[in-house]
C-alpha cells in the first residue's frame, strides 16, 4: 500500500528461497543386533521460501517448505515488540507488569491460510476419518471386555458440514481426494490436512468487530472455489467492522454443494498472548510456532523420498561374519561438504540501502 499513489509500493528483496537441512531426520531405523543389524536414514533437508511481513509493532515470518516426503509445510511465527500500555493495578486482568510503568496487553494472533488444493484434478471431495472407541471382547475369552480404536468416514456434502471447530473429544484427520483416482490397493489418493498451533476466538459471534473477523469462528472451512471470493478479509477490515467490504461468512451462507467441486480451505491458526519480561525488549520466535501441514495420504505407492540421493544405508560387509565390520552406502554422493559462501549483505546494502531501510526510495509505503 502506497501513501503517495494509488498503484502499490514495491519492495525489494522481500522472499528468500534456500535450501537446508532441519538438523534432524526425515526417516531413520535403527537394527542394533547382529546379524541382521543395519541403520537406514535420511536427513529432512527442505526447499523454503521465506518472507518477513511488518505489521506495525509485529513482525511475522512466513515460511512455505516443501519437504522431499511430499509434505507442504506452512510454518508463522511471530516477533517484533510488543504494543504495550501505562501500567495501573486496575489492568491486571489485562496483563503482567514487565518494567516500571509499563503494561504487557494480552492480544490474539490469528491467521487466516488459503489453500486452493487440486488433488488429483479440480474434481475433489473432503472427508474426516473419525478416531472411535470400540468396546469389545476379547476372542480368547468372551467374558474379559476390551476397548480399542476404530474409525469410520463422514463425507461433507454441503459448505456449512465442512465447517470445523476442534473437539478434543472427537479427534479425526482431515482428507481430500478425487474420487476417481485410487492406487493399485483400491484407496482414495489424498492429501490430508494437519494444523498444529489453534487457538479459540472468545468474541461472541456477530457482535460487534467480531463480523471484520468471521473468518476466525471455524479452524476449518470449505467452499466452492469463485473467483470473486480470492480473499477472507480486506484493507478496510479496521474501518468497517459493523458492516465489513468482506464478510468472510457468506462465503458459505448459501450451502452450496461442495462432492466432486474445486474445492478452496480456509485455516485458521492462533495463539494468545500474555507478554512477560522475556518478551522485551523483543519477542522471541521460540514457542510462537503455527504450522499447517498438507501431507500425502495414500498418494503415492512408497515414501518419495525413497528417490533422493540424499538417503545413507549402514550394513555388514557380510552378513555371514559381523565381525568383518561394517559399510557406508551415500547413494554416489560425496563426502565433502559444501562451504557457506562468504555474505555480500554490507556490498548489498551499499548498491541498493533500500532493501533494508528506506532510503532513497522517492515515494515511501506505509
Amino acid at each position: 500500500m502506497n501513501q503517495h499513489a494509488a498503484e502499490p509500493g514495491r519492495y525489494d528483496a522481500v522472499f528468500c528461497l534456500f535450501e537446508h537441512n532441519n538438523g534432524y531426520p526425515l526417516r531413520r531405523h535403527l537394527e542394533y543386533s547382529k546379524p541382521l543389524g543395519y541403520y537406514g536414514g535420511m536427513l529432512d533437508s527442505v526447499l523454503t521460501l521465506r518472507s518477513a511481513l511488518v505489521v506495525g509493532n509485529y513482525d511475522y515470518i512466513i515460511d512455505f517448505i516443501f519437504h522431499q516426503n511430499g509434505a507442504l509445510e506452512t510454518r508463522l511465527m511471530s516477533t517484533g515488540y510488543i504494543q504495550s500500555n501505562v501500567f495501573r493495578d486496575v489492568e491486571r486482568l489485562y496483563g503482567f507488569r514487565i518494567e516500571e510503568n509499563i503494561l504487557g496487553n494480552l492480544h490474539h494472533h490469528i491467521f487466516h491460510l488459503k489453500a486452493d488444493l487440486d488433488v488429483g484434478g479440480r474434481s475433489n471431495r473432503y472427508e474426516t476419518l473419525n478416531f472411535e472407541r470400540m468396546d469389545t471382547h476379547l476372542t480368547w475369552n468372551a467374558s474379559l471386555p476390551y476397548s480399542q480404536t476404530k474409525f469410520s468416514t463422514s463425507l461433507k456434502r454441503k459448505e456449512q458440514d465442512a465447517l470445523y471447530d476442534f473437539d478434543f473429544e472427537h479427534p479425526k484427520d482431515h482428507i481430500v481426494y478425487n474420487n476417481a483416482n485410487e492406487n493399485k490397493w483400491g484407496e482414495k489418493r489424498a492429501y490430508r490436512i494437519h494444523l498444529s498451533g489453534m487457538s479459540k476466538n472468545l468474541i461472541p459471534e456477530g457482535l460487534y468487530n467480531e463480523k471484520a473477523i468471521s473468518w476466525a469462528r471455524n479452524q476449518i472451512a470449505v467452499t466452492k472455489q469463485k473467483d470473486e471470493e480470492f480473499c477472507s478479509s480486506s484493507n478496510y477490515a479496521m474501518q468497517d467492522t459493523l458492516d465489513p467490504v468482506v464478510d468472510f461468512s457468506k462465503f458459505y451462507a448459501d450451502n452450496e454443494k461442495i462432492i466432486d467441486k474445486d474445492l478452496v480451505f480456509w485455516l485458521t491458526l492462533g495463539l494468545h498472548h500474555i507478554p512477560h519480561t522475556e518478551d522485551l525488549p523483543v519477542t522471541p520466535t521460540a514457542g510462537n510456532h503455527l504450522t499447517a501441514f498438507l501431507l500425502p495420504y495414500n498418494y503415492f505407492l512408497e515414501c518419495p523420498s525413497m528417490g533422493s540421493r540424499d538417503a545413507i544405508f549402514v550394513g555388514y560387509n557380510d552378513p555371514k561374519d559381523p565381525t568383518k565390520g561394517v559399510r557406508v552406502e551415500r547413494n554416489g554422493n560425496s563426502r565433502n561438504q559444501c562451504i557457506t559462501p562468504k555474505s555480500t549483505l554490507e556490498e548489498d546494502l551499499e548498491k541498493n540501502p533500500d532493501q533494508v531501510l528506506e532510503s532513497r526510495r522517492q515515494q515511501p509505503t506505509l
